[in-house]
């Protein structure tokens, strides 16, 4: 029948869209750069970390809480791959106006982030702000980074990346820890014959959904018919990244191979 064959071939092609998609979205982050925020209480050394990453004093540093009001943006390149950084305010309640914009904006930012740079203050115990970012970033690609490393410590935890943006120590493990959670230490005998284009990247993302639909029609015993729209579909959305001239060949073939319909 068809489905005993059409459901084989469909977990196949679905397992190297995966494997297709996680390369070609790693390939996409080091042409593009990564979305990467800096997120942390007020006063943990958010602007200090982003300052001592780019090796120059782009964000203001005080000892007064709640100094960056707003989001600061600048690159860096860590070992080809580009970050593109965000300083963002501190993630607190409050009940001054502006410092809200700023608290808003960090939010956002952090739900855009490709990765993102936890900054905790290991001269201290963790706080109810701290923990409730941990659990708010716990779904993220995030690193989570103990600073002023060059005060006596306090907070003890596993996995994290011990720092003193002061000193500078441990900016070398942490910028190796980047690139080990974005799997990305391999960038120098990486394969680019991948898809970077974002929208190439969407199209096969949405033939990977139609056809997650065939499987599923095929679990629920639908008739071939049914999903014979789902595979059309996938195959239009493919045909589109090939180019129009492979559409009606491919889709004849399908509907041959597979006697759709019938």
């Amino acid at each position: 029948m068809s489905k005993e064959i059409i459901g084989p071939r469909t977990e196949k092609l679905i397992a190297e869209i995966n494997d297709l998609l996680r390369e070609s979205q790693k390939n996409q982050m080091i042409r593009e750069g990564v979305k990467t925020v800096i997120i942390g209480k007020p006063n943990v050394g958010k602007s200090s970390l982003l300052n001592a990453l780019i090796d120059e004093d782009k964000a203001i540093v005080t000892e007064i809480e709640g100094t960056t009001r707003d989001t600061i943006e600048a690159y860096v390149n860590i070992s080809g791959v580009t970050l593109n950084l965000m300083d963002t305010a501190g993630i607190r309640e409050t009940t001054d106006l502006v410092e809200k914009i700023g608290v808003n904006r960090s939010m956002k930012a952090l739900n855009d982030a490709q990765l993102v740079l936890l900054v905790l203050d290991q001269s201290k115990l963790l706080t109810k702000e701290d923990k409730e970012l941990l659990e708010l970033t716990s779904h993220k690609k995030r690193i989570i980074i103990a600073n002023k490393s060059d005060l006596p410590q306090v907070l003890k935890m596993d996995e994290v990346v011990l720092v003193s943006t002061l000193t500078k120590a441990g900016l070398k493990k942490l910028e190796q820890a980047i690139l080990s959670v974005l799997s990305l230490e391999d960038i120098e005998q990486r394969d680019f014959n991948y898809l970077s284009n974002a929208r190439h990247i969407a199209k096969v993302s949405e033939a990977k959904k139609a056809l997650q639909n065939v499987l599923d029609s095929i679990a629920l015993d639908m008739p071939v018919d049914v999903y014979a729209i789902d595979l059309t579909s996938a195959w239009r959305l493919l045909g589109d990244i090939l180019g129009e001239n492979y559409q009606d060949d491919l889709l004849n073939e399908l509907f041959s191979k597979f006697c759709l319909g019938k």
